[in-house]
């Protein structure tokens, strides 16, 4: 990620949230982990649409009490508890997962490491997956973790999304980027 990039996302509401929150894992050696447990949050509580309208209406106690309930069986250290209680005394719940793409940013950043979302129309063999690997290590030259989605709406083809770069290879966007340029022609003839 551009340093730049990195440092604006880090002085936005939900960037100062996940700084802080990385420096303190940071300190005690537990970033990915950290990460791991954030991501388990938003799946667990955040994702379930019942629980995401209750939560911001839970008293300080109730709230304490709904994390204390999870905490210990997902392993949580005391300061991420913490954390949660203070997003939720502060009314910070509504921007959770911004602070989660944040505190990635700043993981992988310190890691050398970054996410290449790879979208295609069916998922890729192993050989094809390798191939894609390849041409995405090429052009960064660093760790990559690879998330694979499959969109039959492509056709073919390949779109890479990797820190702030997009690539569209896809049949989709051919015959968009065809039908766009016969219109035009038609439209300049028609004039």
């Amino acid at each position: 990620m551009d340093i730049a990039l990195l440092k604006g996302l880090q002085t936005s509401i939900p960037g100062r949230y996940a700084r802080a929150l990385f420096e303190v894992a940071q300190e005690q050696k537990e970033t990915f982990a950290i990460l791991e447990k954030l991501k388990e949050f938003d799946r667990a509580c955040l994702q379930d649409i019942d629980v995401k309208k209750t939560l911001p209406f839970f008293k300080e106690q109730e709230f304490a009490d709904f994390l204390g309930s999870i905490a210990a069986p997902l392993e949580w250290p005391k300061y991420l508890i913490h954390f949660y209680q203070i997003l939720h005394s502060r009314k910070r719940l509504s921007i959770f997962k911004e602070i989660i793409d944040v505190f990635e940013s700043c993981c992988n950043h310190a890691d050398n490491r970054m996410t290449a979302r790879i979208s295609v129309p069916t998922m890729p063999t192993v050989s094809q997956r390798k191939k894609i690997q390849a041409q995405v290590f090429s052009l960064f030259g660093k760790k990559i973790d690879y998330e694979y989605e499959s969109i039959p709406d492509l056709l073919g083809g390949v779109v890479i999304q990797a820190e702030n770069l997009r690539v569209d290879a896809s049949l989709k966007k051919q015959i968009d980027t065809l039908e766009n340029n016969l219109h035009e022609i038609a439209y300049k003839g028609a004039a």
